[in-house]
């Protein structure tokens, strides 16, 4: 086999199996959102980047997300290279409810549950939560 080809066949084998991981991982998390909550329309808001979220007890977003604390909601969104079967997302004010504070050895972790009904619990940490109950017309629980 020639060189070209060899090398050819093996980033198209790994941008497959890149994108077939990327699939499997959004079903296990991002996927329960992606069906009610994706927006393609541009975030609104303050955006924070490279953050980090929790889906239900073990899907991890480590610093990778922009997390945009708008008027009309929370948007979250990957980095492009990461976006396969991961659209960005907008939950409405009304589809995000705090539920507490829980301490760790990382420092305070603050669940949420997202979805109207819920859908998932979901962890962020101090500077998103800070941000989210800063907003204009925040509400308080």
């Amino acid at each position: 086999m020639h060189p070209a080809l060899i090398i050819t066949l093996a980033i198209c084998g790994s941008i497959v199996i890149n994108c077939l991981v990327l699939k499997i991982l959004s079903s296990l998390g991002w996927g329960k959102f992606a069906s009610k909550y994706t927006s393609f329309q541009p975030a609104q808001g303050t955006p924070l980047k490279w953050q980090s979220m929790i889906i239900g007890m073990a899907m991890r977003y480590n610093n990778c997300l922009t997390i945009h604390i708008g008027k009309e909601g929370l948007s979250l969104e990957m980095p492009r290279f990461f976006c396969f079967a991961h659209p960005p997302l907008r939950l409405p004010w009304s589809a995000v409810r705090f539920v507490k504070e829980v301490k760790g050895l990382g420092g305070p972790r603050f669940l949420y549950d997202l979805g109207n009904p819920k859908i998932s619990r979901v962890t962020f940490f101090k500077k998103v939560h800070r941000a989210i109950q800063e907003r204009p017309g925040a509400f308080k629980n």
